[in-house]
């Protein structure tokens, strides 16, 4: 008991700056590598490893990540996942620090909590799959959370924070609706305090002016920025998920773009979950999203108990732009059904220990041991929905390290194989036609949200792990077959076509020829 009573007198301790600096590096570093270690330790390429293995500069700039491509340079083009990891989780721990400081979140578990959210959240997690660039997103993530720090702490802040801004979005587009949702929390906040000191409502709406001016101010920075890149550069945007149509805006669609986001955020948080969500995930879920809209709905009441229409009216119109934040991705040219876990779901999660949890910022009567209970049974939803996705992770790749151990088996096999036939000479160039599982590209995962979150499901032996590029990535870039990769290559003759349909499908005999310096590989 007495050890109990210690632990709660430090965890209802209120913080200096200078502590809440230490106790965010500190936990956020044991629970960033425990909760992600596995991974960090045992990184296998995955999709996009493969493709970007040697360097990621060129990809960043045609996908319109151009602040990513200088901040590429600056580290390794070498696949470090241990280094990597190590860096994203300081990203995300000095990422959680902003944002206590920004929101006056000084009290230890209140921090705790914060640290928590950043360091075990689904998305972040699934971000680290992608480790020979999660530091950077990590990265992008700190910029976006120094936005309302920036606003909230320097003096001219709305310039610095539109420099975030900017950084944020350079480095990937959604970072800017993660930057604004977090600005609508912090006018949020301001409102409620301004209403409960009896404060006239015109400086409240005046800094929501300025936040407003400040994400829009970094958003256009960005499209100036993307549009020299386009023009003097030469550098032509993918037409990747609407990429090349950025900044372009249907105004027509407009009111149906609306009406699918808050249809697609409902449905995300309440009505029809993701099926990578437990049963305990998901009443984590309901608790954590509902007890921010109680909070919310409160403080609304205690305005206008307090006769201040305009801070009401403030928080309600923050309150109807929050869940078009949480799906700002929409509205960039991409499709929402093709990138759901971008629907940044930290926005509204954040609510618990910024504004749920914090009786004065939602307007609260002084009821402290309700308030108390409330307060502990949400910290315990955020442990069970943050913890039981890392050990899913963990686990769902563990899977596939055993899964890469056999492809990789299957994949110096056949090299092997190759370089043991007459007529092999290093150097040659290297096609494969067919596919060995789906006739849809599989890697370790597939675009379907289940997949992005149990993301190895789908493979179950070596075969299933290639389809046409990744076995030409494989056989070139891991193995180390000193072939040059010819993707995409077909018959030109009808003596060639005729050779390739009489060909047997591997691993039969005479399933591997060599047409002049070129090798063609057959499977089904």
């Amino acid at each position: 008991m007495k050890t109990v009573q210690k632990a709660a007198s430090w965890l209802n301790v209120t913080l200096n700056r200078r502590a809440l600096v230490k106790l965010c590096l500190i936990s956020g570093m044991i629970l960033g590598l425990f909760a992600h270690g596995f991974m960090f330790a045992n990184k296998l390429p995955n999709h996009d490893d493969l493709n970007c293995y040697m360097d990621f500069s060129e990809d960043a700039l045609i996908l319109g990540r151009y602040v990513l491509y200088f901040f590429w340079k600056l580290f390794s083009n070498l696949s470090t996942p241990w280094f990597n990891g190590i860096l994203g989780v300081l990203f995300l721990s000095l990422a959680s620090f902003f944002l206590c400081d920004a929101f006056e979140v000084r009290k230890a578990w209140r921090a705790l909590g914060v640290v928590l959210i950043m360091l075990t959240f689904p998305v972040n997690a699934t971000i680290f799959g992608f480790m020979f660039e999660a530091h950077l997103k990590m990265l992008g993530i700190l910029f976006a959370c120094c936005v309302p720090w920036a606003m909230a702490k320097l003096r001219g802040g709305w310039f610095w924070a539109a420099g975030f801004a900017f950084l944020a979005t350079g480095i990937y587009q959604v970072y800017i609706m993660l930057a604004i949702g977090l600005l609508i929390l912090l006018v949020m906040r301001r409102t409620v305090f301004s209403a409960l000191e009896g404060k006239t409502g015109g400086r409240v709406w005046a800094f929501a002016v300025a936040c407003a001016a400040a994400a829009v101010a970094g958003l256009l920075v960005y499209i100036a920025g993307n549009w020299a890149m386009t023009h003097l550069a030469g550098v032509e945007l993918r037409s990747y998920q609407g990429l090349d149509r950025m900044g372009a805006l249907d105004v027509a669609k407009l009111p149906e773009k609306i009406l699918g986001a808050y249809t697609t955020v409902w449905d995300y948080y309440c009505a029809d979950m993701p099926v990578y969500t437990t049963k305990l995930m998901q009443l984590a879920q309901w608790a954590i999203v509902f007890a921010g809209a109680a909070g919310c709905a409160a403080a609304v009441i205690r305005c206008l108990r307090k006769r201040r229409p305009a801070h009401a009216v403030l928080l309600l119109l923050c309150a109807a732009l929050l869940p078009l934040a949480a799906a700002g991705i929409y509205f960039m040219g991409d499709d929402i059904e093709r990138h759901q876990i971008t629907l940044y779901p930290l926005i509204l999660l954040l609510l618990l220990p910024l504004l749920c949890l914090d009786g004065r910022a939602a307007g609260l009567p002084p009821l402290p041991a309700p308030r108390r209970i409330c307060a502990a049974a949400l910290a315990a939803a955020c442990l069970i929905y943050g913890f039981a996705f890392s050990m899913l992770s963990n686990q769902a790749y563990y899977r596939m390290h055993l899964a890469f151990t056999r492809a990789e088996s299957f994949g110096n096999r056949l090299a092997t194989r190759i370089e043991s036939m007459e007529g092999y000479r290093s150097g040659m160039r290297l096609a494969t036609i067919g596919h060995l599982s789906q006739e849809e590209p599989l890697i370790y995962y597939e675009y379907e949200l289940v997949n992005r979150f149990q993301p190895f499901l789908g493979v179950r032996n070596e075969f299933d792990y290639y389809w046409y590029d990744t076995g030409l990535w494989m056989l070139t870039r891991i193995v180390g077959l000193p072939m040059t990769p010819e993707y995409g290559w077909q018959p030109e003759t009808e003596e060639e076509t005729a050779l390739l349909e009489s060909m047997p499908c591997y691993p039969a005999e005479g399933s591997i020829v060599f047409i002049d310096d070129l090798c063609v590989v057959k499977f089904s």
